[in-house]
């Protein structure tokens, strides 16, 4: 584990902080969707990368 990582439990998983650099246009954009759906930033991330490692975890 690096160091001032966090670990966290959420119901069963073990959760850690991770720190993501954006560009402004992609923050805004993500941070629009979140709005819309009525999610936080975060959530909306961690969607997208599941549906990333769905569409690439057998690769």
């Amino acid at each position: 584990m690096q160091r001032g990582t966090v670990r966290r439990r959420k119901g069963d998983m073990v959760t850690e902080n991770y720190s993501l650099r954006l560009d402004a246009e992609r923050r805004r954009k993500l941070q629009s969707i979140a709005t819309k759906q009525d999610r936080d930033l975060a959530y909306i991330i961690r969607k997208a990368i599941d549906e990333y490692i769905e569409r690439h975890g057998d690769e």
